[in-house]
């Protein structure tokens, strides 16, 4: 306890100078009361409860202090989360603007379709000893349409008549011995629905060799047109 505060506790508890002077007056005799004893017992315990309550306020305000402390932590982490969701928000619009840009270049540019292997085993012509056989001689369609027709620029009528020869024997429902190459121009099936999915998606899953003559036509215009004659190795060499 200091001195200050044990000083005031006693001019508190002790009688003033002026009580003092009336009781001299009331008596007539010049002399002083005698002093009250002061209650040093009841001056600590006072004490302590104010240096209890000057605790309790010192930490009341320390988490006061905390507590801000901790609200501007909060306000400043709320700040940046924020600041990194409209970033990422950013880049993700930039994004899908190049995607759509993208898109619609894509649409207004004619692209190559992808490569693919050969399609045809060598004939026998060529000495390989495949040679085509018909599996169905009636679905020979002898009406078959001129791919020529559907391309003037393209191959002549007599050159894909050549490479029917060379293929099938000019038949339509011819089948290779190992059964992978189907029909007059030989088409194996994979490649056979490859041009499908561009050309003509209702025949993707089609036998070659069941499909009809001007089916198998078109389709062999279709992937000259996006491979010319490297799909037939052997026989464009006629041609």
């Amino acid at each position: 306890m200091s001195a200050a505060l044990l000083a005031m506790l006693i001019a508190t508890a002790a009688p003033s100078a002026a009580a003092t002077t009336r009781a001299a007056s009331a008596t007539g005799a010049v002399a002083l009361l005698p002093v009250a004893e002061v209650d040093l017992d009841g001056f600590a315990a006072r004490a302590a409860a104010w240096s209890a309550a000057r605790r309790a306020h010192r930490a009341e305000s320390a988490e006061r202090a905390l507590a801000a402390a901790a609200d501007g932590r909060a306000a400043e982490a709320e700040r940046i989360a924020a600041a990194e969701a409209a970033r990422i928000a950013e880049e993700e619009a930039r994004a899908e603007a190049a995607r759509l840009a993208s898109i619609a270049a894509t649409s207004t540019t004619t692209v190559a379709p992808p490569a693919i292997p050969p399609t045809t085993e060598a004939p026998t012509a060529t000495g390989d000893g495949d040679d085509p056989s018909v599996e169905d001689p009636a679905s020979n369609d002898s009406a078959a349409t001129d791919p020529a027709a559907d391309d003037p620029g393209g191959p002549t009528q007599a050159q894909w008549e050549s490479l029917r020869q060379c293929e099938s024997g000019n038949n339509y429902a011819a089948v290779s011995p190992s059964g992978r190459h189907r029909g007059a121009y030989q088409f194996s099936r994979g490649t056979w629905d490859w041009v499908a999915s561009f050309a003509n998606p209702s025949l993707i899953g089609v036998d070659p060799a069941a499909a009809s003559a001007a089916d198998q036509d078109s389709h062999a215009l279709a992937l000259w047109q996006a491979r010319g004659w490297s799909p037939w190795p052997v026989c464009d060499a006629g041609l």
